[in-house]
């Protein structure tokens, strides 16, 4: 069971990889760690666990194929905003 689970996409099978890569290094920053990663042999959908957190990082195709857009259409959503940089 995790608390939130993030979808989202990338451009390429490169941007999906460095993407979750940052992640686990964004995790680490705030004392997270990750207890596992995960993706498919062509990296087009990558997962990245930290328990509480679990992130689905697709490549457009392949995310609408699962679409876990509609699985999770019911769970509540979280707002969030990038805060601005000074």
């Amino acid at each position: 069971m995790s608390d939130y689970v993030l979808v989202a996409s990338g451009t390429s099978d490169r941007q999906v990889r460095s993407v979750a890569d940052d992640l686990e290094d964004l995790g680490e920053t705030f004392g997270r760690k990750r207890f596992r990663t995960n993706a498919d042999p062509a990296s087009t959908w990558v997962v990245v666990d930290f328990i509480d957190i679990v992130m689905h990082l697709f490549e457009p195709a392949r995310r609408a194929y699962y679409d876990l857009d509609e699985l999770w259409a019911d769970a509540p959503e979280v707002e969030f905003a990038r805060e601005s940089e000074a």
